[in-house]
Protein backbone atom coordinates (compact mmCIF):
# COMPACT_ATOMS: atom_id res chain seq x y z
CA UNK A 1 0.00 0.00 0.00
CA UNK A 2 2.81 1.92 0.74
CA UNK A 3 4.22 1.79 -2.26
CA UNK A 4 1.43 1.96 -4.59
CA UNK A 5 1.16 5.60 -2.44
CA UNK A 6 4.79 6.56 -3.74
CA UNK A 7 4.23 5.82 -6.77
CA UNK A 8 1.31 7.65 -7.39
CA UNK A 9 3.15 10.99 -5.47
CA UNK A 10 5.73 10.51 -8.21
CA UNK A 11 3.77 10.18 -10.97
CA UNK A 12 1.95 13.43 -10.04
CA UNK A 13 5.01 15.13 -8.78
CA UNK A 14 6.00 14.67 -12.51
CA UNK A 15 2.96 15.40 -13.88
CA UNK A 16 2.44 18.76 -12.48
CA UNK A 17 6.10 19.55 -13.59
CA UNK A 18 5.33 18.86 -17.31
CA UNK A 19 2.07 21.05 -17.30
CA UNK A 20 4.16 23.95 -15.39
CA UNK A 21 6.76 23.94 -18.06
CA UNK A 22 4.00 25.26 -21.23
CA UNK A 23 3.25 28.97 -20.65
CA UNK A 24 -0.61 29.95 -20.28
CA UNK A 25 -1.89 30.81 -24.02
CA UNK A 26 -3.72 34.13 -23.77
CA UNK A 27 -6.22 36.13 -26.38
CA UNK A 28 -6.12 39.11 -27.73
CA UNK A 29 -8.95 41.51 -27.82
CA UNK A 30 -10.03 44.77 -28.94
CA UNK A 31 -10.48 47.84 -26.72
CA UNK A 32 -12.65 50.75 -28.20
CA UNK A 33 -11.20 54.39 -26.77
CA UNK A 34 -14.10 56.68 -27.45
CA UNK A 35 -11.95 59.68 -26.25
CA UNK A 36 -9.82 58.97 -29.17
CA UNK A 37 -11.92 57.03 -31.40
CA UNK A 38 -9.08 54.18 -31.90
CA UNK A 39 -9.06 50.48 -30.57
CA UNK A 40 -6.36 49.15 -28.59
CA UNK A 41 -5.18 45.66 -28.47
CA UNK A 42 -5.36 44.45 -25.18
CA UNK A 43 -4.02 40.68 -24.05
CA UNK A 44 -6.25 38.59 -21.22
CA UNK A 45 -9.11 36.46 -22.05
CA UNK A 46 -11.91 37.47 -23.98
CA UNK A 47 -15.07 36.37 -22.58
CA UNK A 48 -17.45 35.65 -25.20
CA UNK A 49 -20.87 38.33 -25.39
CA UNK A 50 -24.36 35.71 -24.17
CA UNK A 51 -26.96 36.32 -26.47
CA UNK A 52 -30.16 36.92 -25.20
CA UNK A 53 -33.37 34.07 -24.98
CA UNK A 54 -36.31 35.61 -26.91
CA UNK A 55 -39.40 33.53 -27.85
CA UNK A 56 -38.54 34.97 -31.04
CA UNK A 57 -35.40 35.46 -33.20
CA UNK A 58 -34.28 38.47 -32.91
CA UNK A 59 -31.63 39.76 -35.19
CA UNK A 60 -30.19 43.35 -34.32
CA UNK A 61 -28.29 45.79 -37.09
CA UNK A 62 -26.66 44.36 -39.15
CA UNK A 63 -27.42 40.74 -38.19
CA UNK A 64 -29.69 39.13 -40.80
CA UNK A 65 -31.25 35.68 -40.94
CA UNK A 66 -29.63 32.96 -42.10
CA UNK A 67 -33.30 31.48 -44.02
CA UNK A 68 -35.61 33.57 -45.86
CA UNK A 69 -38.17 35.55 -44.32
CA UNK A 70 -41.68 37.32 -45.88
CA UNK A 71 -41.24 40.35 -44.56
CA UNK A 72 -45.23 41.41 -42.57
CA UNK A 73 -44.62 44.62 -41.09
CA UNK A 74 -42.45 47.31 -39.24
CA UNK A 75 -43.01 47.73 -35.96
CA UNK A 76 -41.58 50.46 -33.10
CA UNK A 77 -42.08 52.07 -30.37
CA UNK A 78 -41.20 55.90 -29.29
CA UNK A 79 -41.35 58.22 -26.61
CA UNK A 80 -39.97 61.85 -25.57
CA UNK A 81 -40.05 62.88 -22.43
CA UNK A 82 -39.78 66.84 -21.89
CA UNK A 83 -39.58 66.78 -18.00
CA UNK A 84 -36.38 68.27 -16.54
CA UNK A 85 -37.04 66.15 -13.56
CA UNK A 86 -36.67 63.25 -14.99
CA UNK A 87 -33.11 63.89 -16.11
CA UNK A 88 -32.17 64.62 -12.69
CA UNK A 89 -30.50 67.97 -13.32
CA UNK A 90 -27.55 69.28 -11.11
CA UNK A 91 -26.16 72.53 -11.46
CA UNK A 92 -28.03 72.77 -15.17
CA UNK A 93 -26.11 69.32 -15.62
CA UNK A 94 -27.79 65.91 -16.26
CA UNK A 95 -26.95 63.40 -13.98
CA UNK A 96 -29.37 60.77 -15.50
CA UNK A 97 -28.35 59.92 -19.27
CA UNK A 98 -29.40 56.97 -21.09
CA UNK A 99 -31.10 53.79 -20.28
CA UNK A 100 -30.06 51.21 -17.89
CA UNK A 101 -29.60 47.39 -19.58
CA UNK A 102 -32.72 46.25 -17.41
CA UNK A 103 -34.83 49.17 -19.13
CA UNK A 104 -33.80 48.34 -22.88
CA UNK A 105 -34.59 44.69 -22.20
CA UNK A 106 -38.14 45.71 -21.28
CA UNK A 107 -38.26 47.64 -24.05
CA UNK A 108 -37.36 44.81 -26.64
CA UNK A 109 -39.74 42.91 -24.70
CA UNK A 110 -42.49 45.17 -26.05
CA UNK A 111 -41.08 44.96 -29.61
CA UNK A 112 -41.28 41.43 -29.47
CA UNK A 113 -44.72 41.49 -27.95
CA UNK A 114 -46.02 43.48 -30.65
CA UNK A 115 -44.68 41.63 -33.30
CA UNK A 116 -45.58 38.22 -31.97
CA UNK A 117 -49.05 39.98 -31.90
CA UNK A 118 -48.94 40.29 -36.02
CA UNK A 119 -47.29 36.53 -35.97
CA UNK A 120 -43.79 37.05 -36.58
CA UNK A 121 -41.64 34.25 -36.27
CA UNK A 122 -38.47 36.12 -36.43
CA UNK A 123 -38.08 40.17 -35.97
CA UNK A 124 -35.00 41.83 -37.76
CA UNK A 125 -33.15 45.06 -38.34
CA UNK A 126 -33.71 46.27 -34.58
CA UNK A 127 -32.73 49.15 -34.38
CA UNK A 128 -32.27 51.27 -30.72
CA UNK A 129 -31.69 54.77 -30.55
CA UNK A 130 -31.55 57.01 -27.59
CA UNK A 131 -31.21 60.51 -27.24
CA UNK A 132 -31.16 63.75 -24.73
CA UNK A 133 -30.64 67.36 -24.58
CA UNK A 134 -30.94 69.57 -22.22
CA UNK A 135 -35.37 70.27 -21.93
CA UNK A 136 -35.88 66.35 -23.35
CA UNK A 137 -34.55 62.85 -23.83
CA UNK A 138 -36.17 60.08 -25.46
CA UNK A 139 -35.75 56.61 -27.41
CA UNK A 140 -36.58 54.88 -30.66
CA UNK A 141 -36.82 50.94 -31.48
CA UNK A 142 -37.72 49.44 -34.00
CA UNK A 143 -37.66 46.35 -36.23
CA UNK A 144 -39.26 44.37 -39.03
CA UNK A 145 -41.36 41.58 -37.80
CA UNK A 146 -41.11 38.75 -39.99
CA UNK A 147 -42.68 35.30 -41.20
CA UNK A 148 -39.76 31.97 -42.29
CA UNK A 149 -40.46 31.64 -45.64
CA UNK A 150 -40.32 27.86 -46.63
CA UNK A 151 -39.92 28.38 -50.19
CA UNK A 152 -36.39 28.29 -50.27
CA UNK A 153 -37.09 24.28 -48.78
CA UNK A 154 -39.48 23.52 -51.92
CA UNK A 155 -37.62 21.63 -54.64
Amino acid sequence: MANYISNVLIISFFAVIISCKKPLQTSSYYETNFATGQTAQRNGIALPQMKEKYPIDVFFKPEKPSFEVESIQEVSLNEEDFDPKSLQIVKDRMVLRGQSADQKKVLIAALIEKAENLGASCLYDVNYKYYTSKTSSGYTISGIAGKYSLNNLKN
